[in-house]
């Protein structure tokens, strides 16, 4: 089994020169230069993650973004965006304690599944969350029955 690392990329801040400029990919350069890795792995600047998002939203201001948790539900990236106020799409209830144990408020949370079991609605809501969505009618009764305020 692969064993997941996390890159602490504090400690390599974006250096502005003639051929760097923020948001490029020089910080995770100089990070791979210095500390290569033994395992495969992913290495992400949570510096530029927030800044896409913030970039994002500035681009759609009268959008309400939503990060899709299942595209990557790494802490510390959910943490990044959470930073940086970003609203949060949820597919599973896993994904929903992830959300919480990380401290994000379930007014920034929406549990996106259009599928969902009307048992994982009625704890989704007991935890806080009223916003659903759906592509059916029989998905607005069960939201209706379990969540009956969202």
């Amino acid at each position: 089994m692969a064993h997941r690392q996390t890159a602490d990329l504090q400690r390599f801040p974006p250096v502005l020169g003639d051929r760097e400029a923020p948001g490029t990919t020089d910080k995770i350069d100089r990070f791979l230069a210095i500390r290569w890795p033994s395992l495969p792995c992913v290495v992400i600047d949570l510096d530029l993650v927030r800044a896409r998002c913030l970039a994002l939203r500035a681009s759609f201001p009268n959008a309400t973004i939503f990060y899709a948790v299942k595209a990557n539900p790494a802490a510390d990236i959910l943490a990044a965006l959470a930073s940086v106020d970003a609203e949060f799409d949820l597919a599973s209830l896993g994904e929903i304690e992830r959300c919480l144990k990380l401290g994000i408020a379930p007014d920034r949370l929406s549990f996106g599944n259009t599928i969902k079991r009307e048992t994982e609605i009625v704890r989704a809501y007991r935890n806080g969350i009223d916003r659903f969505a759906f592509d059916s009618i029989g998905e607005v009764e069960k939201i209706a029955r379990a969540a009956p305020d969202a």
